[in-house]
């Protein structure tokens, strides 16, 4: 049986991203084991991080929402249950630790992929700024210690990111 992810984060099936992230945080604050010792909250805590994970996802959106809409194939639904079961085990970890943990994981790296995003962006369209405003002697002079001081940070970030999970 395929479970309505749209109804268990509360969202329309049109939902952006951004939707969909706030949904999320709002009901995995809800429903964290942490927070609410009810003892249904994990179970509900695992299928709002399982709806998350595979809606978040454009690709695998997608092929869920073919799925939902009955035009599936059988490969699909192979690997629809191999992103149901990875994140059911993800779930799990994060229900076991205590909700400040999670969040802090989970939302901070989404936070640092955002600053790596911008400061990639940065690089390449700094030289364009140092040209149009200062020009070339100025450019020449400041540019390096820009990509040095920008790189220091993406590597800081990747190294972050990668030390968080």
């Amino acid at each position: 049986m395929i479970i309505n992810y749209y109804e268990i984060l509360n969202i329309k099936i049109d939902a952006s991203a951004e939707n969909i992230k706030h949904s999320f945080r709002i009901l995995s604050k809800k429903y964290h084991p942490d927070l609410n010792k009810d003892s249904s909250a994990k179970n509900k805590f695992i299928l709002i991080y399982e709806a998350y994970s595979i809606l978040i996802d454009s690709e695998k959106r997608n092929i869920y929402n073919k799925i939902l809409n009955k035009n599936n194939i059988i490969e699909t639904k192979y690997e629809y249950e191999k992103w149901t079961n990875k994140a059911k085990e993800e779930a799990e970890n994060y229900s076991k630790k205590s909700y400040k943990i999670f969040e802090k994981d989970f939302f901070e790296n989404i936070i640092f992929s955002i600053g790596l995003l911008f400061n990639i962006i940065c690089i390449l369209f700094f030289p364009i700024i140092f040209l149009l405003i200062l020009g070339i002697e100025a450019f020449k002079k400041y540019y390096l210690i820009a990509i040095i001081i920008n790189l220091v940070l993406i590597i800081s970030v990747v190294f972050h990111i990668k030390r968080n999970k």
